[in-house]
């Protein structure tokens, strides 16, 4: 600010009338933008919503940008099915359509999301949350399990686990599957590793029993769960 004027002006419109007037005037400029950030490319309402807690968690930061990487360590149970959409490069293809990157830049080296507009910001800071979700379509916003899918098999069935994992993983689901998780699992004990997945991390157990299943050898193939699974031949 590098000028004022002499003296105040008293503004007789209330403060709400204002926000709501300038709201709907942004709502008319970034609405439609945003609202295909949050919908991604496979959109589909029961999805985790993965576009939509990235920008919940621009529209609280302290700055116009937020770390990705950080904000995965921050949110452990997002950890999992948000870095995919960042790790495999949807993120960037999204924001490098001629309609986001109007308003959101990403960077792919540093992994940080950006704006540059102070009025975008104001908008998404002050947009009614909860009716924003509920007119973006999504029906979960909050999944209590970490993974959609987790993949049973015997070591010998891996090549049609792979080609299973990347179909499921373009769709849009989260999936366990060990190759993805290698770090984590070379860290730590292979049963106490998968136990909580198979019990309880996972929605869906996908066991595909070839005819070394249930022999070892395989992520899984040695245990039983008690939750719901699929089965392929």
């Amino acid at each position: 600010m590098t000028e004022s004027p002499p003296e105040l002006t008293r503004l007789r419109v209330p403060y709400t009338t204002v926000k709501r007037r300038v709201m709907e005037r942004q709502e008319r400029r970034f609405g439609g933008p945003v609202m295909s950030f949050v919908r991604g490319t496979h959109f589909r309402p029961s999805g985790r919503a993965n576009y939509l807690h990235i920008l919940s968690w621009l529209k609280d930061a302290e700055t116009w940008s937020v770390s990705l990487p950080e904000e995965m360590a921050r949110h452990t149970r997002e950890k999992a099915s948000v870095s995919q959409v960042v790790e495999k490069g949807y993120l960037e293809s999204l924001t490098s359509s001629e309609e986001i990157s109007k308003i959101m830049h990403f960077d792919s080296l540093t992994k940080v999301l950006s704006v540059e507009d102070p009025q975008l910001m104001f908008y998404l800071r002050n947009l009614d949350w909860a009716d924003f979700v509920r007119r973006t379509g999504f029906t979960r916003f909050e999944v209590p399990e970490e993974y959609d899918f987790a993949l049973s098999f015997a070591g010998e069935d891996r090549p049609f686990a792979e080609r299973l994992n990347d179909r499921l993983t373009d769709m849009g689901f989260n999936v366990f599957y060990d190759m993805t998780d290698q770090h984590r699992i070379l860290a730590a004990d292979l049963e106490e590793f998968l136990g909580p997945i198979c019990e309880s991390r996972a929605s869906f157990i996908i066991a595909i029993l070839g005819p070394e299943f249930g022999k070892g050898g395989g992520p899984g193939s040695s245990r039983t769960s008690s939750r719901r699974g699929w089965a392929s031949p």
